[in-house]
């Protein structure tokens, strides 16, 4: 099963879940930008569902560095508490994000070789370089 919290149709907030033998897996974890409302700069999206089985939530795969795909991490992880997989490059741009949140030692990152397929039982991921 798919579920996009955010980013489906639109620019910005990215957010997919991706449910399979009763775990989940998010696939980025992004910020929204709201050029249309005064005194509001950026958004997150709503992630209340799946804080309703965060128990069953494996991880966040960051796909890659921009905004509307990992900028908000720092403001949601601690709702989620779960590994974030990033390339290395992604996860030192993520540390120093992190750092300003005071949050770089506490985020579990994982680094991913992309050249390997993860295991994140029951799925399985490949990377398209």
């Amino acid at each position: 099963m798919f579920a996009a919290l955010g980013g489906a149709g639109e620019i910005g907030m990215n957010v997919n879940l991706y449910h399979l033998n009763g775990k989940w897996l998010m696939v980025d974890l992004g910020v929204g930008f709201a050029y249309d409302i005064p005194g509001v700069d950026m958004m997150t999206a709503d992630i209340s569902f799946i804080k309703e089985h965060k128990k069953d939530l494996l991880g966040i795969i960051l796909t890659h560095i921009h905004e509307d795909h990992m900028g908000a991490v720092q403001y949601l992880w601690e709702e989620l508490r779960v590994p974030v997989y990033a390339t290395q490059f992604g996860a030192n741009f993520l540390r120093t994000k992190l750092e300003e949140y005071k949050l770089d030692k506490v985020v579990p990152i994982r680094i991913i070789d992309g050249s390997k397929q993860l295991d994140l039982h029951p799925f399985k991921i490949d990377f398209i370089g």
